[in-house]
């Protein structure tokens, strides 16, 4: 439900599908930029990747950006401040 609400608030429309991963690229992966999708399989492999980590891995200036970009704009990647960490969904880490 909640990727065809994005769905929604992106076309104005719902769109059925019973395949979620195509949901997940259509509503959380396609809209992203270029460089947060690389960034996004950069960091897949986890299942949770703490902002050190993941700038680590990126090894670029900006990884903090586009985390709080990714995590603006849908609710697969969730920032926990008890762990400090980011917790990525697994319908997203499969996808």
């Amino acid at each position: 439900m909640y990727l065809m609400m994005l769905g929604y608030l992106e076309e104005g429309s719902f769109t059925s599908s019973t395949n979620i991963y195509k949901l997940v690229e259509k509503s959380v992966y396609l809209p992203l930029r270029e460089e947060a999708k690389e960034f996004l399989l950069s960091i897949c492999m986890f299942d949770c990747v703490t902002l050190e980590q993941a700038a680590f891995v990126w090894q670029k200036e900006d990884a903090g950006e586009i985390l709080a970009e990714i995590t603006g704009k849908n609710a697969f990647i969730e920032y926990d401040p008890k762990t400090k960490a980011y917790q990525i969904h697994n319908i997203l880490n499969k996808f």
